[in-house]
């Protein structure tokens, strides 16, 4: 009988936790730590994943001009919704989805070259 209570609890939870948005479970990850050593691990590398990310965009976004901030929010835009799309169907664990995404995509913004608000074309790994 426990073990058909627990196979019921784990289908009623399923759905709700393959249906969460990918924002909701960084958010969360930096909101609720505490729920057992694994999560936080879990949810921590996440948050770092993350972070690293917000920190590349913001270098980014410091050296564009208006014209080249608006273009590259709205790519960022449209790269987060790709990411969250193809990370609802790819992965059981939808953290090692987007950990995998938001790290490659870091590394590509890094490597970008683009032009930045003096006329120069640059990169982040460039202006080291």
């Amino acid at each position: 009988m426990k073990k058909r209570s627990l196979i019921l609890s784990l289908i009623c939870v399923l759905p709700i936790i393959s249906f969460a948005t990918p924002n909701k479970i960084i958010a969360d990850a930096r909101a609720n730590p505490g729920e057992n050593a694994e999560t936080d691990t879990r949810n921590a590398e996440l948050s770092d994943s993350d972070a690293k990310l917000n920190e590349v965009y913001k270098k980014i976004m410091s050296q564009l001009s208006d014209e080249g901030k608006k273009s590259f929010q709205n790519a960022q835009r449209e790269w987060i919704k790709m990411r969250d799309l193809d990370c609802k169907w790819a992965f059981s664990d939808i953290r090692d989805c987007l950990m995998d995404r938001t790290d490659n995509r870091t590394k590509e913004l890094q490597a970008t070259w683009f032009d930045n608000k003096d006329g120069k074309y640059t990169s982040l790994e460039d202006t080291k």
